[in-house]
């Protein structure tokens, strides 16, 4: 049975035929969309014959999520600036006293005027000491909050604010984060299986998590994907890849279409469209405050701290 056959028949269950009705819900098969069953045992019944055009639909629509522009990042609370997305445009920061995400620029303003410790957001005073910010942290773990699990990763990690030591640990929350939906996490995660870093090597794990952390609007993970597709000769996919990185801000995959572009395996019109898009986005997000902040954070100093924003 074909494509086209099971199209026609997804009002009804595509190996018994029964038709939905009172007493009967179809459900869709998960993978595909294009068929319906009356139950488990017709879909088991009926795999043999739609395995190979589920598998392709299945793909099909992967991909084209995979492409999709992905999320609007968002606003920063007090100068309503897109949040920067990338350590070199300022970065963000985590506030646990509101749970929220500050541009760097608005929090090393609030420390330039008022020269104290004090939540840029909502002005209660900052964690006096080690126990403070781990009672903070914990509060927003029990909420499941999935900032709060990246920054307890980064303790265990580093083995900062009286925390030992502990990668396990820190995988621990990595995880968490991830399923909580945090952007960061999946691409941290991803990182830790693609160099084998807190967890054991895995390329299809670190792909998986790659391709997770896209979806959810990473910026850097579409540069890696790109560069795995360039390096099958794929170069339509890592231009794709590429594109929407770029116009997010992110300067290596810039840097890789100008490299595709020289070597004759990107048009004209692929380099000036990333340019164009590129530049866009820098201005879009760019403050005075930004650029001043950008030289005060500190570089990460590990491995998985590289995309660290």
């Amino acid at each position: 049975m074909d494509t086209t056959d099971e199209q026609e028949i997804a009002a009804a269950c595509a190996n018994c035929r029964k038709e939905e009705h009172d007493e009967i819900e179809l459900k869709a098969c998960l993978a595909c969309r294009l068929v319906k069953y009356c139950g488990r045992d017709c879909q088991i019944a009926h795999c043999p014959r739609h395995k190979k055009a589920c598998k392709k639909r299945a793909d099909e629509l992967h991909e084209e999520a995979l492409f999709k522009q992905p999320p609007r990042a968002e606003d920063c609370p007090i100068c309503f600036l897109p949040l920067p997305e990338a350590l070199s445009h300022g970065g963000q920061t985590y506030i646990g006293c509101c749970a929220k995400m500050i541009c760097s620029g608005c929090v090393y303003a609030n420390k330039k005027q008022y020269q104290r410790s004090t939540c840029p957001f909502c002005r209660a005073p900052m964690p006096e000491n080690d126990t403070d910010t781990l009672q903070r942290l914990n509060k927003r773990l029990e909420v499941n909050d999935s900032h709060a699990c990246n920054e307890m990763r980064a303790l265990y990690y580093h083995g900062e604010n009286g925390v030992v030591r502990d990668k396990s640990k820190a995988l621990e929350y990595f995880l968490r984060g991830a399923e909580l939906g945090s952007v960061r996490a999946a691409s941290f995660v991803a990182r830790a299986f693609d160099i084998g870093d807190c967890v054991a090597k895995d390329s299809k794990k670190a792909r998986h998590y790659y391709e997770l952390a896209a979806l959810k609007g990473n910026i850097a993970s579409p540069c890696i994907l790109g560069a795995e597709e360039a390096e099958a000769s794929e170069y339509g996919k890592a231009l794709k890849h590429w594109l929407i990185s770029s116009g997010r801000g992110h300067y290596a995959s810039l840097k890789n279409i100008q490299q595709v572009f020289i070597e004759g395996c990107a048009t004209k019109e692929d380099f000036e469209k990333t340019v164009r898009t590129h530049q866009q986005y820098i201005d879009k997000i760019k403050s005075d405050q930004r650029d001043e902040a950008a030289v005060q954070i500190p570089r990460g100093i590990g491995p998985l701290d590289e995309p660290r924003i």
